[in-house]
């Protein structure tokens, strides 16, 4: 029972570090100030992948070729417009690509880097 309490403990100490090391300019966006909805989406994922295939033990497959083709496009177009904006925020801030020191500051292009877009919009302030 004392290995589990010091184990808790050490995981809570381990937790109010880590806020207290946290960006301030990222603390009130989705998913980065509780850890409660990061585990409850990674346990609706588990329990997914658990009774999805009994649901579909005696169903035929979904055919998804389409969806997927117009899913990963979109995913590489995505990511294409993410790397092109690190790429230009991080020139725009004078980044040396070999070793950086993290700016906290609320300069407009240090917030650029940690967001994929200049303004991060509604539900990012």
């Amino acid at each position: 029972m004392e290995l589990t309490t010091h184990l808790i403990n050490d995981t809570m100490n381990l937790y109010k570090w880590a806020l207290t090391i946290a960006d301030k300019r990222v603390e009130k966006w989705p998913l980065m100030d509780n850890p409660l909805p990061t585990l409850a989406i990674s346990s609706s994922y588990l329990l997914f992948l658990w009774l999805g295939p009994k649901y579909m033990q005696n169903r035929e497959p979904f055919q998804l070729q389409k969806t997927l083709i117009v899913y990963n496009f979109s995913m590489v177009i995505f990511n294409f417009f993410i790397c092109k904006e690190l790429f230009l925020a991080a020139r725009a801030a004078g980044y040396s690509y070999i070793c950086q020191s993290v700016d906290y500051s609320d300069d407009p292009n240090e917030v650029r880097v940690s967001s994929p877009r200049n303004d991060p919009g509604p539900g990012f302030k």
